[in-house]
C-alpha cells in the first residue's frame, strides 16, 4: 500500500499536539525508569554514547532526508526512488561500521555509538518521509515506540540489575524496534524496493549544504557533554545529572517541534508567512505556560519521580527554560527557509551559533561546571533564534509583534484543539 499524498489539513496541527503530549508523557515515564535503572553513572554513559551518536550522525546523515521536501514540491513521484536510494545507502554503511566496530582500538562508549549510528541515520531518512506524506501516521507510530520503550525498561528495572552490559543492550533492543515500526510506516510496496543508488550524488550535492547545517546544528546541541566528558573530564555521574535536566527541557520544545513538522508540510502545499507567524506565537504562548510550571514544580518533581540523586538536574533545568524561547523562533523559520531553499541563511545563523557556544563552554565550563555549560548554551540558543526571528520578520515584511503576541483569533484556534483532543 503507497502512502497517499494530500495536503495537511488544519487539524493535523490539533492531532500532532495531543501525539506530541501523549508522546512527552510517555518519554517522561521511559526517562523515569531509565534514569532510576542506570543510576546517575551508567546514566552518564548513556548521555556520552547518544552524543557520540549525534555527532557521527551528522556526517553520516549528510543533509539528504532534507532533499526530499524540495523535490517532492516538484515530483509526486519521488517517494520510492528516495527510499531505495536510502536503503541501499545505509546497508553499506552498516557493513562498514560493524568492520570499524571490530577493527578499531577505541573506547568502548564510542565503540557503541558506531555500531547504532547507521540504524538511527536510516530511521531519520525514512521517518522524515513519513511525516512530510503523512504526519499522523508518524505520530501514531511514535506513540507506538515509545511504548515499547517503556516495556524494554520495566522490564530490565523489574527483572535484572544494572550493568554496562545491560545498557548496551537496551540500547540495541530499542533502536532495533524504533527500526521496524518506522519502515512498516511508510506502507511500501515491497516489489517496488530494490538495491538502488543512482540518485545518491544528486541528494548528497543537494544535502551538501545542509549537512554542514546538521552538523552545526549538532554541535550547538551536543557539544557541552562532549566538552565536559573528553576535555574537562567532568565526574559521569554529573553528566547523568546534567542529562536530566537538559532532557527536561527539551520536553518544552517538544511542543513547538510538533507544530514544525506539520508547519513544513503545509508550507509545501503552499501555505506562507501568515500561518508560520501563527504557529510561532501559538508555541511561544503554550511553551511560557509549561515553563513556569517546571520552574514552580521541577525541584520537587525531580526529587520524588528521578530520586535524590537527580536533584542538581533542576539547577540545569531551570536555566535551559530560558533558551527554550530561542529555540521556538529558529524551529519555526529553519522550516520555512528548508522548505523554500533557503539554505545559506540557516548554515550562517546555526554556525555562528555553534562557535558561540564551544568557546563559551570553553571558558565557561572550568569556572562553572555543568551549570555553567547549560548557561552558554541558552546564550547561543538565544541569539540564534532572535537571528532567525529578525530574518523572517525582515524578509517576509512580518510585524515582530506578530510572530510574539498571541491574538484572540489564535484562542479559536485552542479552542478546536481542547475540542478534538476530547
Amino acid at each position: 500500500m503507497e502512502i497517499k499524498k494530500t495536503a495537511p489539513s488544519k487539524q493535523d496541527y490539533f492531532f500532532s499536539v495531543f501525539y506530541k503530549i501523549a508522546g512527552v508523557v510517555l518519554a517522561l515515564i521511559y526517562s523515569v525508569f531509565y534514569s532510576r535503572y542506570l543510576g546517575t553513572i551508567l546514566k552518564g554513559n548513556a548521555a556520552i554514547i547518544s552524543n557520540y551518536i549525534s555527532l557521527i550522525s551528522a556526517f553520516t546523515a549528510p543533509g539528504m532526508y532534507q532533499a526530499y521536501p524540495y523535490y517532492r514540491k516538484t515530483d509526486k513521484n519521488v517517494f520510492y526512488t528516495f527510499i531505495n536510494n536510502m536503503t541501499s545507502l545505509y546497508f553499506i554503511m552498516t557493513v562498514v561500521c560493524l568492520v570499524l566496530v571490530f577493527t578499531l582500538q577505541i573506547n568502548i562508549n564510542l565503540k557503541v555509538a558506531i555500531a547504532i549510528v547507521p540504524i538511527q541515520s536510516y530511521i531519520r531518512h525514512i521517518n522524515y518521509v513519513v511525516m512530510i506524506e503523512v504526519p499522523k501516521r508518524r505520530y501514531i507510530s511514535s506513540i507506538i515506540i515509545h511504548i515499547m520503550d517503556i516495556v524494554v525498561i520495566i522490564a530490565f528495572f523489574l527483572f535484572s540489575k544494572s550493568t554496562y552490559e545491560r545498557l548496551i543492550i537496551i540500547l540495541i533492543i530499542t533502536n532495533f524496534i524504533n527500526l521496524i515500526i518506522s519502515f512498516v510506516c511508510l506502507k511500501a510496496d515491497v516489489k517496488k524496493l530494490k538495491f538502488d543508488l543512482s540518485n545518491i550524488i544528486k541528494y548528497a550535492k543537494f544535502g551538501l549544504l545542509p549537512m554542514f547545517t546538521l552538523i552545526l546544528m549538532t554541535l550547538n546541541y551536543k557539544t557541552d557533554i562532549f566538552m565536559l566528558d573528553t576535555i574537562f573530564h567532568i565526574p559521569k555521574s554529573e553528566i547523568g545529572i546534567y542529562s536530566v535536566g537538559i532532557a527536561l527541557a527539551e520536553k518544552i520544545w517538544l511542543i513547538p517541534d510538533a507544530l514544525k513538522d506539520i508547519l513544513m508540510s503545509r508550507l509545501i502545499f503552499g501555505k506562507g508567512s501568515e500561518e508560520i507567524a501563527k504557529v510561532t506565537r501559538m508555541s511561544l504562548f503554550v511553551s511560557l505556560i509549561l515553563m513556569a510550571i517546571l520552574l514552580v514544580l521541577g525541584r520537587p518533581f525531580i526529587s520524588f519521580v528521578y530520586g535524590l540523586e537527580y536533584v542538581g538536574a533542576y539547577e540545569i533545568l531551570a536555566i535551559m527554560l530560558i533558551g527554550v524561547i530561542g529555540m521556538i523562533f529558529y524551529k519555526m523559520v529553519y522550516s520555512y527557509n528548508v522548505v523554500n531553499g533557503k539554505r545559506m541563511i540557516n548554515f550562517l545563523f546555526l554556525g555562528g551559533a555553534a562557535i558561540i557556544n564551544i568557546i563559551g563552554n570553553y571558558f565557561l565550563i572550568p569556572i562553572g561546571g555543568i551549570a555553567a555549560a547549560a548557561w552558554s548554551s541558552v546564550i547561543s540558543y538565544l541569539i540564534c533564534g532572535i537571528c532567525f526571528l529578525l530574518y523572517f520578520c525582515h524578509i517576509e515584511k512580518v510585524k515582530l509583534h506578530e510572530m510574539l503576541i498571541i491574538q484572540k483569533s489564535d484562542f479559536s484556534s485552542f479552542k478546536n484543539l481542547i475540542k478534538n483532543i476530547i
